[in-house]
């Protein structure tokens, strides 16, 4: 059986086969570049895609942008540069971007 003809199908319990839960998982790399420096992610993650990438970042984003206002830190361009295994610089995702900041207003 080709591949093309085996993906999509289940295994009869609606879960996909585990090997397509491998076969496709790309390995990203979330560099961090902060007002302190850059921090390049030696070890990367393994994810389906770039939107799951980007979904991750994003996460940790919201994390890391918690603690720095917990900690009175000032949010200033922090972000992650996603790589793939190849070093190729495949999206910038702002930390600032990944949390959504409400007016405030102080009498």
């Amino acid at each position: 059986m080709l591949l093309s003809n085996f993906l999509g199908k289940t295994d009869g319990l609606g879960t996909k086969p585990l090997l397509l839960s491998f076969a496709f998982m790309k390995r990203f790399f979330f560099h961090a570049r902060t007002r302190l420096g850059y921090v390049s992610d030696l070890e990367g993650q393994e994810l389906p895609d770039l939107k799951a990438a980007e979904i991750e970042a994003k996460t940790a984003a919201r994390e890391l942008v918690a603690n720095m206002l917990v900690h009175d830190e000032p949010l200033d361009g922090e972000q992650f540069e996603i790589a793939d295994a190849v070093g190729t610089h495949l999206m910038t995702v702002r930390w600032a971007d990944a949390v959504e900041f409400e007016d405030v207003y102080l009498d």
